[in-house]
């Protein structure tokens, strides 16, 4: 690991226990009062899946009305709707068209309501903004939703609408969904267009990272969407092939690594990842096998930098432009060990291969901590250089207030894999749950 990268790994961990330790004294010394969460919806309805309601439609037990609401965040544009990305500049900005996901699923009939929260121009993984302020976790109004889908996972928690149109670069779906207790998809780039995404680039290898997908709540909701958006290349992904679990090798990874600048995943964590293995091995049949790996590490090192102004913002432009003190000379080296890392995975998973994986290296964190926690987004970065589908499964467990998820990554166009296997789960351990 370049010296810079673990001096600021170390540095974090280091700040971490110090906050961890005061918090020990201040809930000893000052006991917090309950966690504030929103009270559940009361309308059943509000409960359903989309599918389950399009389904209702097409017999002829539902109105038209109560058909699927849809939101648009991260970036993706809806027409006459906001585009400003809690930008300041971009204030009372309106999208003249809808983007190309955004098109698609308005032509299968859903109905788009708004456009969510972000942080300033997507970039950050807490959704706070100049322009909009700060927006709580529903389980916890004292915690984060994540970003930069945050507004839209709070939102979808809440059972405000059954779907999500979103995007993700470095976990800007799958981070605000774990977060928030949800089902959240990147699939591979290309499958779904980028088009009339805000912000954009011109970097080339931008289109190679950013993925447009769905957060749902509910497990089966997950191919009706990729269905829709994929369009006409949603035949590359055989979302219609069945999927028998006893035939899939399921591998699995509790850590990313032991390195001390790194922050340990927290042990209810591991612990759901063993269980989701034990689980797929006992009850469906599955082949288990511990993969063990530290390669991944490396790879976050590589593919930082972006651009301005939030405080988080501004944290980006100063990764940007130190590079985190690693050569330029080294850029090649993280660029052929990515490639390599991309075969060996992928030949690994093969299309009959899952591994289970942390979404993050803990459950939401207060307001204020992105950057002590940034490490987090080693779990979810690396899977945009690798071009790997991976879902966000979240768990239920009344022993946490606050939700607990993991992830399952497949091989390259294995989606299907991966929604499989995130519908097990939801009927074994309890998909998302309503803030109560």
């Amino acid at each position: 690991m370049e010296v810079g990268v673990w001096l600021i790994g170390v540095v974090l961990r280091a700040l971490n226990a110090l906050m961890a330790a005061a918090s020990w004294v201040r809930a000893r010394v000052w006991p917090a009062p309950r966690a504030r969460r929103l009270p559940p919806p009361r309308n059943r309805l509000l409960l359903r899946s989309a599918t389950d309601l399009a389904q209702a439609i097409r017999k002829g037990k539902r109105e038209r009305e109560y058909g699927s609401n849809v939101r648009c965040g991260c970036g993706c544009g809806c027409a006459g709707m906001s585009d400003s990305v809690g930008c300041v500049e971009r204030s009372g900005s309106r999208a003249a068209s809808d983007g190309a996901a955004v098109r698609r699923v308005r032509g299968a009939g859903a109905v788009p309501l708004l456009v969510s929260a972000t942080p300033e121009l997507c970039l950050g993984w807490e959704t706070t903004s100049l322009l909009h302020g700060r927006t709580n976790n529903p389980y916890d109004l004292h915690c984060t939703p994540g970003g930069s889908s945050g507004g839209e996972s709070a939102l979808l928690a809440s059972a405000a609408s059954p779907l999500s149109v979103s995007s993700d670069i470095a976990g800007s779906i799958r981070i605000p969904a774990a977060f928030c207790g949800l089902f959240g998809h990147k699939p591979k780039p290309g499958i779904i267009p980028i088009e009339g995404h805000i912000p954009t680039l011109t970097d080339e290898m931008y289109p190679k990272f950013l993925t447009v997908g769905p957060i749902c709540r509910h497990a089966e909701d997950l191919p009706l969407m990729l269905s829709v958006m994929a369009g006409d290349r949603k035949h590359l992904l055989n979302l219609q092939q069945p999927v028998d679990l006893a035939n899939i090798k399921v591998h699995y990874m509790t850590e990313a690594s032991t390195s001390v600048a790194l922050l340990p995943v927290e042990p209810h964590i591991r612990d759901l990842i063993l269980r989701a293995a034990k689980h797929l091995q006992d009850n469906c049949g599955a082949t288990i096998s511990e993969r063990d790996k530290s390669l991944l590490v490396e790879l976050v090192k590589s593919v930082f930098g972006m651009a301005s102004r939030s405080l988080q913002a501004l944290g980006f432009a100063l990764i940007s432009r130190t590079r985190l003190f690693i050569p330029r000379a080294r850029t090649q080296h993280y660029q052929h060990l990515a490639h390599r890392l991309q075969l060996d995975i992928a030949n690994t998973l093969g299309s009959d291969g899952v591994l289970l994986y942390p979404a993050h290296c803990g459950t939401a964190h207060a307001h204020g901590l992105v950057f002590l926690r940034a490490a987090g987004v080693l779990y979810t970065m690396p899977l945009n250089v690798l071009e790997l589908p991976a879902t966000v499964v979240p768990v239920h467990d009344p022993r946490h207030r606050l939700p607990l998820a993991l992830q399952v990554i497949a091989g390259p166009n294995q989606d299907r894999l991966c929604l499989a296997v995130a519908r097990q789960l939801e009927r074994a351990f309890g998909g998302w749950r309503p803030p109560h």
